[in-house]
């Protein structure tokens, strides 16, 4: 692409701004002084062509605007392959953008927005800004730092986003093998604690059954006691109750049986008269009439005999169904809750609680306790017995009363041994409960430091196979590089050092080195003047930029070099300017350099003079 002609009003400093007639091929200069806008022509062929410059993009065009106005408008024209264009291209200060492309051949218009511009500038030449600002376009922040040449030829491999890359790789992989330390040193003190506590598995679930036998069997130690002194306050009461309701029962059946007697004897005689007068007439006679009234006296006499008898056996079943036998009940109860509380007594550990539970406790827990535990002083004959005589009341009301006094203590002594053995498991099932949550909470937290652990080494491994990815990668970008510079930048460099070096490379640890044929070796690029490391940058970007444009079918090609000697001395300067005039033969045919002072023996084909507080400036064919 050649420029052949720029227009632009209110643009940075300029009112307007006319080039035209410009030369094909050759060197075109620019010089001036500071803030005389040399890089503003720089600026304006860049928006113009990309909508941004190396400085400013996005809603930042707006700064191009010239001071108090409200929009810029550029206007490009340029050749490519033997076609002419034309480009237009506005923005106000908020950076709000219209463009549009020309086809001068054609007649007709190629686009007609900014983005469509872009992407016909991109098709039509074959590159897009990123490639143009590394190729075509020596910007001024490349000479704002010396130790920017390094990184000029770094970004021109290809390498500098890689080099990037990898230094933020390093960096997160010393972090995270940092953090990952941290880690292990955490996971460690856990795993010291966890040892420490030596958490047995099966000792607290056999506290818990311990302590859940001990309630129960308290529990059902308090009810025991509780029976027996309802035996005690009830059996007085129910003993007198019982033998009432039995001496009644007795003297009913005496009278019943009597009633009966009188019964069947009445029965026989009313039989014997009626039947058999003839057996009373031997004895003493009677009269008929006498016969009938004794006949009725003894059958009604029978009868009333039989209805009081029946009476007096209703009252006996009466006694015994709802006096005596609930009074029996309540004996065989007595008798049973007696009998329970003295077999409880004189259970041993073993009897008391279970097998398992009383190994336990006797062996592990409460030694001093168990001990305290001794069986019931009773005598179990006279015991059974006693219950045996309670079951019909039989038994003595005092004699019941101490027996169940003796009986309720010894429950009462036994239910305090069976309360302070609880206490003293539920303290140690506490205990080793809080123990149990601690290890696990501490297992809980060494899970996740596991996880964590895993995570840091999973991402030290893959940072460090993006960095061998990265290594690969930029390894071939600078075989690459190397390859094209052996290939075209060996006479550019010996021309621009004036011999001194005319070999450069990219080492794989990313640095510059040149060949020095004076010291017969290659040097870093830090070992060199800044003037140096300039030149060898600039012979590598018109290496760059002649590639490209080969690479794009394209014969004539113009680069933009903004100051490009500005650590040069004057005779570096003189030297360097004739070999870029000799380098316009090349597919870098037009050469646009902006220089403050133009040397003396300067052979440039257009020259622009820029001067300061001037706002239009306007050069045509012969460079005026």
């Amino acid at each position: 692409m050649i420029i052949t002609d720029l227009q632009a009003e209110d643009f940075r400093k300029y009112e307007n701004l006319h080039l035209e007639n410009l030369p094909e091929s050759g060197l075109i200069a620019v010089n001036g002084n500071n803030e005389a806008g040399k890089s503003s022509i720089g600026d304006a062929l860049c928006f113009a062509l990309f909508g941004r410059t190396d400085k400013l993009s996005g809603e930042q065009i707006g700064k191009l605007v010239r001071w108090g106005q409200q929009a810029v408008k550029i206007t490009l024209s340029f050749s490519h392959k033997d076609k002419q264009y034309r480009l237009t291209r506005m923005a106000d200060t908020s950076g709000t953008q219209t463009a549009s492309l020309w086809s001068i051949e054609e007649g007709r218009t190629l686009a007609d927005s900014s983005d469509a511009v872009t992407i016909a500038i991109k098709k039509i030449l074959g590159y897009g800004y990123p490639a143009f600002i590394r190729t075509f376009y020596w910007g001024q922040k490349v000479n704002e730092d010396g130790q920017a040449d390094a990184e000029s030829l770094q970004a021109m491999a290809g390498i500098k986003t890689y080099i990037k890359l990898n230094n933020e790789l390093r960096q997160e992989q010393e972090a995270d093998a940092t953090n990952l330390t941290d880690l292990e040193q955490q996971s460690a003190t856990i795993n010291a604690k966890l040892d420490t506590l030596a958490i047995d598995q099966d000792y607290l679930p056999a506290l818990v059954d311990l302590r859940e036998t001990l309630a129960t069997q308290h529990q059902g130690n308090l009810k025991l006691t509780h029976d027996i002194n309802d035996v005690r306050e009830s059996y007085t009461q129910q003993h007198g109750l019982f033998h009432r309701f039995k001496r009644r029962s007795q003297l009913t059946g005496w009278i019943t049986a009597l009633g009966i007697i009188f019964l069947l004897l009445a029965i026989l005689s009313w039989a014997l008269l009626t039947f058999m007068p003839e057996l009373l007439d031997s004895i003493r006679p009677v009269t008929e009439n006498e016969q009938n009234t004794w006949g009725r006296t003894l059958l009604w006499g029978g009868v009333i005999v039989a209805i009081l008898t029946s009476l007096l056996m209703i009252y006996d079943w009466h006694l015994g169904r709802n006096c005596l036998d609930p009074l029996r009940n309540k004996s065989l109860a007595l008798a049973s809750t007696l009998q329970d509380g003295a077999d409880q007594l004189n259970r041993d550990l073993t009897g008391l609680l279970d097998a398992d539970a009383a190994k336990h406790l006797k062996h592990e827990l409460l030694d001093a306790n168990v001990n305290d535990l001794k069986p019931w002083q009773s005598d179990p004959d006279h015991l059974r017995d006693l219950s045996e005589q309670v079951r019909d009341f039989r038994a003595a009301p005092l004699d019941t009363i101490a027996a169940a006094d003796g009986v309720s203590m010894a429950l009462e002594n036994q239910g305090e041994w069976l309360s302070g053995s609880f206490d003293a498991v539920d303290r140690k099932a506490t205990a080793e409960q809080q123990r149990v949550d601690q290890y696990m909470a501490l297992n809980t937290e060494m899970s996740h430091y596991q996880s964590a652990l895993e995570q840091q080494q999973h991402h030290i491994q893959l940072k460090a196979k993006g960095i061998t990815l990265l290594q690969r990668a930029s390894r071939h970008a600078i075989k690459s590089f190397n390859r094209i510079v052996h290939s075209r930048c060996s006479s550019l460099l010996s021309e621009f050092t004036q011999s001194g070096y005319n070999k450069l490379e990219i080492d794989n640890n990313f640095m510059p080195r040149v060949l020095s044929e004076a010291k017969g070796d290659y040097l870093d690029f830090e070992e060199i003047s800044a003037g140096t490391q300039r030149q060898i940058a600039l012979a590598m970007r018109m290496s760059l930029a002649g590639t490209l444009a080969a690479s794009t079918d394209t014969d004539g090609q113009f680069i933009f070099l903004d100051e490009p000697f500005a650590f040069f001395d004057p005779e570096r300067t003189t030297a360097t300017i004739n070999s870029l005039t000799s380098a316009t033969s090349g597919n870098l045919s037009q050469i646009w350099v902006t220089v403050q002072d133009i040397p003396p023996d300067l052979n440039a084909a257009f020259t622009i003079h820029c001067q300061q507080e001037t706002p239009v400036l306007h050069v045509g064919g012969l460079g005026l």
